[in-house]
């Protein structure tokens, strides 16, 4: 045993061929298979001679702290380096201007253990990866998207080696410790436990749990932090990924309570770090400025809130519980456009204020109606409203009607019958005899009203940006009112004016024609 005992740094630093070397893992297993061939005598010095055994595990424990301390410096000094690498590129994911083009039962311990020790290449397959969509927008805000995705995309790959470092160190060490020391594994603490149960397994909870931190959890759990707030210093989005990923295997580690806990207590830090990302961002959208071309188009926030959705839904599962969190900042930030779209609406003087407002809706329903996320269903709602209501006022108000002295007539007519006249009274009115009909009407032949209609839809080809493409919906709209009020005005001649023989001088098919033609060139 003494003899053993002198052996034991040697073991564990014993010479490796190049290959193990380079490989950290295949290392500590060719250490840990050095000293397993003392298992028997280990197991007999335990039994009957404890005090020799402590001195070998204490050794251990000296020895193979000194392995992981440097090497776990080592891997976290390479990465961080590398995420170091990306601030001195651009200014990472905001929701304020553009981005410069630069832009994660203990029934059958062995079993679970086995299973877990796959679990992590198993979370990118069911969480997936962040790849480019293919999402309305300029030349210029798609490639900033893309840039952006793409390295995202890389940090999201690089927390996922860092994690595949991690996971199997610990577990391999803790089926070492227990297979030839005797360590015992960590076990959750049974909800049916008696109070003796509960004891004993805390104690023994305890004393493995300082052993693991002894070897290298103090050691990890400082790199890991630094590694995190250097992330978030870098780009606050990456809290995103960070709290996707860490909250994905905490669900998966039945196999290792240590290693739970110890990414439960990363995945605290992480979640506050994404909680001040969101409120940062909020901020930010509250700031946001209109364009400066001459149509107001889609907001910046607006695209920047559909690359946030969007990113995040193609990393998530729809089925992790940690989901709710996430959702939350869905509708803290989706409320937040809302209130810059209504403000922009007003404090620009380039187009109408329901056109900014309906262009806008229109996008973030479309998105909300892709997407299907029942959490956004009554902002979904809200937006679908907001575009109906400003569309109409548009069309109806503040676009311009080519038959206005028409209407205003007819609108007397009707506030006469909403008076109690009778409709064959109203004729006999001044202001609505036949007469002053007739000239009203005489007002707008067919070519007068061509021109009009084209006047109109000028201003409708001015007002809308191309981005969006509501030329067609916002005319065919227009058209659909003006064929509402001519109907509606054939109805009330018929009723106050019977007999009479006046008729517009166009039809409906004529205005349907003339958009129709027009229509077509838009399109």
């Amino acid at each position: 045993c003494k003899s053993f005992l002198k052996t034991v740094p040697e073991l564990l630093y014993a010479e490796l061929d190049e290959k193990l070397r380079k490989d950290w893992q295949g290392k500590h297993r060719a250490r840990h298979i050095n000293v397993a061939r003392f298992t028997s005598l280990l197991n007999w010095c335990k039994d009957f001679y404890p005090v020799m055994y402590d001195a070998i595990f204490q050794s251990y424990e000296t020895s193979i702290q000194k392995c992981y301390s440097k090497e776990i410096s080592n891997f976290f000094k390479d990465k961080v380096g590398t995420i170091q690498k990306r601030s001195n590129l651009d200014k990472g994911f905001s929701f304020a201007g553009k981005s410069s083009s630069s832009t994660s039962s203990m029934m059958d311990i062995s079993a679970s253990r086995q299973n877990f020790r796959g679990s992590l290449s198993n979370i990118r397959g069911s969480i997936g990866s962040v790849d480019s969509v293919n999402i309305k927008g300029s030349g210029d805000s798609m490639a900033t998207y893309q840039t952006q995705s793409e390295n995202n995309s890389k940090f999201d790959n690089l927390f996922c080696k860092v994690l595949d470092f991690i996971t199997p160190l610990v577990v391999d060490e803790e089926d070492h410790l227990n297979e030839v020391f005797g360590i015992p594994y960590m076990e959750d603490i049974p909800p049916d436990a008696s109070d003796n149960e509960i004891r004993i397994r805390k104690d023994v909870n305890t004393a493995t749990n300082n052993i693991l931190i002894k070897l290298f959890g103090a050691k990890l759990d400082q790199e890991l932090q630094q590694l995190i707030e250097v992330s978030y210093k870098v780009d606050p989005y990456y809290s995103l990924y960070m709290y996707l990923r860490l909250g994905k295997p905490s669900h998966n580690q039945e196999g290792s309570v240590f290693l739970k806990r110890f990414y439960s207590s990363s995945l605290i830090i992480v979640k506050r770090q994404f909680d001040q990302f969101i409120k940062n961002q909020v901020a930010q959208i509250g700031e946001t400025k209109p364009h400066k071309s001459k149509k107001c188009g889609i907001l910046h926030c607006v695209h920047k809130y559909e690359h946030f959705v969007r990113d995040t839904e193609r990393l998530f599962d729809r089925k992790l519980e940690r989901r709710t969190e996430i959702e939350k900042g869905y509708i803290t930030l989706l409320e937040a456009v809302f209130f810059a779209i209504d403000r922009i609406s007003k404090e620009q003087q380039k187009v109408p204020p329901e056109v900014v407002m309906f262009e806008n809706y229109h996008h973030l329903t479309e998105l909300m109606k892709s997407m299907n996320l029942a959490c956004l269903s009554e902002l979904q709602k809200r937006a679908i409203k907001l575009y109906d209501t400003n569309l109409n006022e548009y069309v109806t108000v503040k676009l311009g009607n080519p038959i206005e002295k028409i209407s205003a007539f007819f609108s007397g007519v009707k506030q006469s019958l909403s008076s109690a006249v009778r409709p064959e009274e109203v004729g006999f009115q001044i202001n609505y005899s036949r007469s002053v009909l007739k000239s009203i009407i005489k007002q707008y032949p067919l070519k007068d009203i061509r021109r009009s209609i084209e006047h109109y839809l000028n201003k409708i080809e001015k007002h809308l940006c191309e981005e969006e493409g509501l030329h067609g919906t916002v005319g065919s709209t227009y058209c659909h009112s003006i064929l509402s009020q001519v109907t509606e005005y054939q109805g009330l001649m018929k009723s106050c004016y019977p007999d009479s023989g006046v008729t517009f001088e166009f039809r409906e098919e004529d205005i349907r024609r003339l958009f129709d033609v027009r229509m077509q060139k838009m399109g």
